[in-house]
């Protein structure tokens, strides 16, 4: 599966995310359809849950069946969603950016849904400064999130931070004793076997 900012992949329509087989060629039984008054373009994040359903964020997030239609019992209602993965279990996280109208400023937090698209009311994110680019979920649950943010609940947490399996901001996790961080945004994190973070 392949999903960014086009409209078609060698003159096929195929705006946004298309299929393609083992020797590069089009799936033609995957016809991915937009959710109504939108398109499905410049898509920024996509994950597959365990029973095939495709997660896409594109200002918002749906979910298409194995053969490209829109799921329509599906609709978590999000907007500006920046990153997005799936858990082993279905249930997928989400980073989102809001204004905060007493901060006067937009603010991130990380949401947790459950495969269903209802939210986990249990889950509960530190608020960040910035976006989050990207999540990885450790078998243990923890959760490695990296991005532009250089704060996490008013405490300096540089490009990356760990959250525990409930969301709360794991303060353990120190990638740089006095800078507590990178000095730049972080835009990709892998998992290694032994537990390591690249």
């Amino acid at each position: 599966l392949v999903a960014g900012n086009f409209s078609s992949v060698n003159g096929t329509n195929r705006a946004g995310v298309v299929r393609l087989s083992a020797d590069g060629s089009i799936d033609p039984t995957f016809v991915p359809q937009a959710p109504a008054g939108s398109e499905i373009l410049s898509i920024l994040q996509m994950g597959l849950q365990p029973n095939g359903g495709l997660v896409g964020g594109i200002n918002g997030v749906f979910r298409l069946n194995p053969d490209g239609s829109l799921d329509t019992q599906f609709a978590p209602g999000l907007e500006a969603v920046n990153s997005l993965t799936v858990q082993s279990d279905g249930q997928f996280l989400i980073s989102v950016e809001f204004f905060d109208r007493t901060a006067d400023a937009y603010l991130d937090e990380v949401l947790r849904f459950q495969a269903n698209g209802v939210i986990d009311p249990a889950f509960s994110s530190p608020v960040l400064n910035d976006w989050v680019n990207v999540m990885a979920v450790q078998p243990d649950g923890k959760i490695v999130i990296g991005g532009y943010f250089t704060l996490a609940d008013g405490g300096a947490q540089n490009g990356i931070a760990r959250l525990h399996p409930d969301g709360r901001l794991d303060t353990a996790f120190d990638v740089g004793a006095g800078l507590q961080g990178t000095n730049a945004a972080v835009f990709a994190l892998v998992l290694q076997p032994d537990g390591k973070v690249v």
